[in-house]
């Protein structure tokens, strides 16, 4: 499932209710980022954001349900010293007069300690920013190799300093260091690997793969269905070419959430020299709903992707690294495309809309695994499918021909195969929205 990124108006809220204490404060789930060698637990009920800087690397973002206006941050950033040994007393006396630019504050002398996190060496200082919302903030510097830092800084009122500081040390007291240049050299490895698989790939391995037929699936959080999929595959033509569709429809519809509607038809040719999807999404009903639409095309070695919201229509282009690009209806066959005898990982690039860049894509064989499906224990393929490096990946449980039996996402969606009769048992009007959304226009 597609995660489509609506960017809101950024405001500050007011204090912090004056009742939330440290105890209070609940994390979520482990986010990693392995290629700068760290993860953590950030609190629930944030949103995360994706960073593209040289320094700043992810950010979370406490919002306001219904204004969007933001009470905290709290940002990972990096940071490199051309000294190769850096002194922690030395550097920590010096630091407050010398924050660089991104962490510009003015320090409050006596916040700076010397601290151990995660088994390194940290200095810890707070102070006020500049701007017109002198807003408080807590810098968390961890030495985590010679010459290099990761930067953990919390901002919001200062009003509520007490509760920021309670909530960044329980965020830092889940904070695992890892070795990034292994990560590096892993995916080195598993690039070239989905390469030489790219390069396999043929008309006939894509025939092997392709199911024919409809494929119907259910969607579960905890025990209560939400959803269904419809998923069917085959030969096609675009601009005279033959090649291979996958086309899909969804309805999903989570607790205290609005229904969604996505539609996705996905074509490619086996040697992929062209490729074209067209996805469109609908987000409430009746005259409020939202939609959105987009209208992707591979051009040579140039992804062009036309986004359509609200009659207004953006244009992006961005060179396409070809010798690893997935095409997105090669994605939904990858579990039939790689083998599954063996424990290993391929990586390849995948386009990210939102983003107009390149994520990298690593699908990963685990190994053989059983599950219970309904009373029956079943001999399957454990395989995870991480759709970015800072994305948590998905689990699948998969047959010996890399048919799905069951897959569970990180935010707690399972889904499972299913026939018509028992989707539509559960969603009578399945078959209906699907001719709805048949009937939307084709392009943007």
């Amino acid at each position: 499932m597609r995660t489509i990124l609506l960017t809101l108006a950024l405001g500050v809220l007011g204090p912090l209710a004056a009742e939330a204490a440290a105890q209070d404060i609940v994390l979520g789930a482990r986010y990693k980022d392995a290629l700068h060698g760290f993860s953590l637990r950030p609190p629930t009920d944030t949103e995360r954001r994706r960073e593209y800087s040289q320094t700043r690397l992810v950010s979370w973002l406490k919002k306001d349900a219904k204004t969007g206006a933001v009470a905290w941050t709290f940002t990972v950033y990096r940071a490199t010293e051309a000294a190769e040994d850096v002194d922690l007393q030395q550097y920590a006396r010096r630091l407050p007069d010398n924050l660089p630019p991104t962490h510009a504050m003015k320090v409050d002398k006596d916040s700076v300690r010397r601290t151990v996190i995660a088994g390194k060496g940290a200095i810890q200082l707070s102070g006020e920013t500049g701007g017109n919302l002198r807003l408080w903030e807590q810098q968390t510097w961890v030495l985590v190799a010679p010459r290099r830092f990761l930067v953990f800084a919390i901002r919001g009122p200062r009003a509520d300093a007490k509760v920021l500081a309670a909530m960044a040390g329980k965020i830092l007291d889940t904070l695992v260091l890892s070795d990034p240049e292994a990560e590096k050299k892993a995916r080195v490895e598993n690039l070239d690997r989905g390469k030489k698989l790219l390069e396999s790939l043929d008309d006939a391995a894509m025939k092997a793969a392709v199911r024919e037929g409809e494929q119907w699936f259910l969607m579960k959080f905890g025990e209560r269905h939400v959803g269904w999929m419809r998923q069917m595959e085959g030969t096609a033509k675009h601009r005279g070419r033959d090649g291979w569709q996958v086309s899909v429809w969804v309805m999903l519809r989570m607790p205290r959430d609005n229904e969604r509607l996505m539609k996705r038809v996905l074509f490619t040719t086996a040697d992929r020299s062209m490729e074209r999807w067209r996805e469109q999404l609908q987000v409430g009903e009746g005259a409020n709903a939202l939609s959105l639409a987009e209208d992707g095309l591979l051009v040579k070695d140039t992804v062009v992707s036309n986004v359509s919201q609200d009659g207004q229509i953006r244009t992006r282009e961005q060179k396409a690294p070809t010798d690893y690009y997935l095409p997105r209806a090669m994605a939904m066959l990858l579990p039939r495309l790689v083998k599954l005898d063996t424990p290993q990982s391929w990586a390849f690039a995948a386009y990210s809309t939102p983003d107009n860049a390149f994520d990298v894509r690593t699908f990963s064989v685990v190994g053989k695994d059983r599950i219970t499906i309904g009373s029956r224990r079943v001999e399957a393929v454990k395989a995870t499918d991480q759709p970015s490096a800072d994305a948590e990946p998905a689990t699948l449980w998969l047959d010996e021909k890399g048919n799905l039996l069951r897959m569970t996402t990180g935010d707690g969606l399972t889904m499972e195969p299913a026939g018509e009769k028992a989707v539509t048992a559960l969603f009578p009007k399945a078959k209906r929205l699907i001719d709805v959304m048949k009937g939307w226009a084709a392009q943007p």
